[in-house]
């Protein structure tokens, strides 16, 4: 959990340092307060990108040079990480693990695994296949030891294999990658395979604490039909590909179905019902993230009254209050939220033109 965070130059904030409850806390104010960007400087230390914006200089303020996120960061044995990362206009990132620079931001995911709901967040229902990609690598990362080496051997080989069929390469140069695009294939198609079978049990459980919603059913894609193997598909589609550039058949196709009474979700829930759905798929992560590894995430949650009547939002609440983890939370008004928080677990802060008021 995250107990302590100090951000400079980010956003509309010049400065602010907070040390926030190891359970709940609600940061309210009014749009365009700031209140999203406290749970951006948040991500940023967990992730070092924003959610917001792949332009991550946008996080700057107004013409300063750079950006600075701090944290302390304590695991269930109560170790703590001091973690620093440093953001320049021009483009470079430093990021610090207890004072020692770090070359990626894997280590980052793994100290601080972190779950956001936003708006954005409807992309796993509306959106296309990446949105759920994305959803299934936040998973099989955690939970799954050899997945980031698998995933990304798999991304190497796809790359030479697709630059070969643009470059419109001899059939022999581009076939030369798929013995070793098949084996790195299964793999990550069997971790995938695993986490969904995993993960399908904890959604229902978790969708049918939220709602009445009955007809609720999640189906993997492979990427391929495995009617035929993968490499009798690669083989006899070898003109398709050329023809298209592309390698047409693998994980990197692969999608998570959400259907509700045999139709897609988008199709037939309200966007109230949407939301809770979004809330039962990514709580159900977290969930399966701390059963089986024994870790906790933390929950950032953007705008959670939004489509959401009051009985449904105290249902999320308690469900958030059983999990016993830490939770950062915006709202206009704090009576949107609170519900049966015990006081003694609430902290509430309180953003008004790049400043805090805290327990408000």
């Amino acid at each position: 959990m995250l107990v302590f965070i100090e951000a400079k130059d980010f956003r509309n904030f010049a400065q602010f340092s907070i040390e926030p409850s190891p359970r709940f806390n609600i940061i309210c104010g009014l749009n365009g307060s700031g209140k999203s960007s406290v749970l951006e400087a948040v991500y940023f230390l967990a992730l070092a990108r924003s959610f917001r914006t792949h332009l991550t200089t946008h996080i700057i303020q107004h013409q300063k040079a750079l950006t600075t996120v701090f944290g302390t960061i304590k695991n269930d044995s109560s170790l703590k990480t001091a973690v620093g990362i440093q953001k320049a206009r021009s483009g470079g990132t430093e990021i610090h693990i207890n004072g020692e620079l770090s070359k990626t931001a894997i280590s980052l995911a793994k100290i601080l695994p972190t779950i956001l709901i936003n708006p954005d967040s409807y992309e796993l229902i509306h959106g296309g296949p990446n949105a759920r990609r994305h959803f299934l690598n936040w998973g099989a990362f955690h939970v799954e030891q050899s997945f980031i080496s698998i995933w990304r051997s798999f991304q190497r080989c796809l790359k030479q294999r697709n630059t070969a069929l643009k470059m419109e390469l001899p059939l022999r140069e581009v076939q030369f990658w798929d013995n070793e695009f098949v084996n790195l294939s299964l793999a990550l198609d069997q971790i995938y395979l695993g986490y969904v079978e995993k993960l399908i049990p904890e959604v229902q459980s978790i969708i049918v604490s939220l709602t009445d919603l009955e007809g609720l059913s999640l189906e993997y894609y492979s990427g391929w039909s495995h009617q035929d193997s993968l490499e009798y598909l690669l083989k006899n589609n070898s003109a398709r590909e050329q023809q298209q550039h592309c390698t047409l058949f693998g994980p990197h196709r692969a999608d998570l179905k959400i259907n509700f009474k045999g139709a897609p979700a988008q199709e037939i829930l309200s966007r109230g019902e949407q939301k809770l759905l979004i809330f039962a798929l990514q709580l159900a992560q977290a969930k399966l993230l701390n059963k089986m590894v024994g870790t906790k995430a933390i929950y950032l949650i953007d705008d959670m009254a939004a489509e959401l009547d009051a009985s449904h939002r105290k249902k999320i609440v308690d469900f958030l209050i059983s999990l016993d983890a830490q939770v950062f939370l915006t709202c206009l008004e704090p009576k949107q939220l609170s519900f049966d928080i015990p006081s003694e677990e609430l902290k509430m802060f309180y953003v008004e033109h790049g400043k805090f008021q805290i327990n408000i």
